[in-house]
């Protein structure tokens, strides 16, 4: 990406320079890369789980009960306390997978990275150590 400033002006030199210093020191660093590739697997984990527990709630909420969310699911939408999918809060009256699945990625996308890591843990069956504050 090129920018639009005069390539001698102060302003252009400072973003040249922080995005060199970003490329050298901070993204190719070993540790960041392994942190990133850890990320990657807690993210997917994540999506994988609340995504299927989205699209289950979605089939239940428009089945009149007829289908069951499975345990899991129901353990995962507990998670989302007031955002999770519900008769209560439905938009136009009725949870279409789209909508289900919109609304959960906007929970999951609004956790912290440190909430983020521990659900993945928890969703993998480990229980991170607590630090105590």
């Amino acid at each position: 990406m090129t920018l639009c400033i005069d390539p001698h002006s102060p302003a252009r030199i400072v973003v040249e320079s922080a995005k060199n210093i970003g490329k050298t020191k901070i993204y190719s660093d070993k540790y960041k890369r392994e942190i990133e590739m850890g990320c990657y697997s807690a993210l997917g984990r994540i999506l994988d789980a609340f995504c299927q527990a989205a699209i289950e709630r979605a089939k239940y909420l428009n089945s009149n009960g007829e289908t069951c969310t499975s345990g899991i699911s129901r353990l995962v939408l507990s998670h989302m306390g007031n955002h999770a999918p519900s008769d209560k809060n439905a938009p136009d009256g009725r949870w279409t997978e789209y909508s289900c699945l919109r609304r959960t990625l906007d929970y999951v996308s609004g956790m912290t990275d440190d909430y983020a890591w521990e659900m993945a843990a928890k969703l993998q069956g480990i229980t991170p150590v607590r630090q105590s504050h």
